[in-house]
């Protein structure tokens, strides 16, 4: 992982309430990336870069940061990551005055970088699931099913479980979220109404899994306003299922209309493996079009 001016400005912005002194970080490369003096950006700093290079902490006074390229006085220390070095914090000021605050800067700094990796390979990983589902109902697995089961494990799903889809088309949500973007600048409005619309497919997402709690069904977001459910009848009778869906598509049915939200739900049939899963979609999508006619 490398720090960019995004995650430091972030890191920064936080800590600052904290220190009342000027805090730089140095990525990998010795660069500053985030500081409080702007003036200082991009700029390249020799005590970082000896930092990187010995994995010590570096206190620089006065008279030596005459001598150091891109230096102030101060307290430098390795940002580690994984045990590897990935960048430098300092405080400037007195070494005598900031020393105190280094080894407390550096563990927040580090605590807060594991974070932001943390949460970026959950979204890696939730990118690479709905990738997933969207090649299953694309179809795109027919060369090599085989390697796409051993996939699906790899990410979480038992392909060889037998199931059903449900697919639900909403209606109302993009209405609901001009309410407020209207009344902004045309780029403005675009931005906002964007997120908008992203916060609440999640909440719905959210809204789905909940009601489809239990079993080892899979829900993603689809495309346009589209939920899928491939639906786990693995301990269900033919005729256990349908009773099996209603009450979940109920619940999201009631608690949509709370949010002026209607929607269309279809239901396909069971076919086995990952052609017939397709096929299973392809018929839930045709029964909500039939819905709409």
């Amino acid at each position: 992982m490398k720090i960019t001016s995004q995650y430091a400005q972030s890191i920064l912005d936080k800590t600052s309430q904290i220190l009342k002194y000027n805090i730089n970080i140095m990525d990998h490369m010795g660069v500053i990336v985030g500081s409080g003096d702007s003036k200082r950006l991009n700029s390249f700093h020799s005590g970082a870069a000896e930092v990187l290079k010995t994995g010590k902490a570096l206190e620089i006074t006065v008279h030596e940061a005459e001598k150091m390229e891109g230096a102030k006085p101060g307290v430098n220390l390795p940002i580690y990551l994984n045990e590897k070095i990935i960048g430098v914090v300092g405080i400037t000021g007195d070494p005598n005055e900031v020393r105190p605050f280094g080894e407390l800067l550096k563990i927040s700094v580090e605590t807060m970088l594991q974070q932001v990796m943390l949460t970026e390979q959950l979204r890696m990983e939730q990118n690479a699931r709905e990738l997933y589902i969207r090649d299953l109902i694309e179809g795109n697995f027919s060369e090599s099913e085989d390697f796409f089961i051993t996939k699906g494990s790899i990410l979480g799903f038992d392909m060889t479980i037998p199931r059903v889809a449900v697919v639900i088309k909403l209606y109302g949500l993009s209405e609901k979220a001009y309410t407020r973007g209207a009344v902004l600048e045309k780029e403005a409005a675009g931005r906002a109404l964007g997120l908008k619309l992203q916060k609440k497919r999640e909440q719905i997402l959210d809204l789905i899994k909940n009601a489809f709690h239990g079993g080892a069904n899979i829900i993603s977001y689809s495309a346009g306003s589209n939920y899928v459910i491939f639906f786990d009848i693995k301990k269900k009778s033919p005729g256990e299922i349908k009773p099996a869906l209603t009450f979940p598509l109920e619940t999201i049915r009631s608690k949509l209309n709370k949010y002026n939200i209607s929607c269309l739900t279809g239901v396909g049939l069971f076919h086995p493996g990952l052609t017939g899963l397709k096929k299973s979609y392809d018929e839930a999508v045709q029964v909500v079009q039939i819905g709409e006619k």
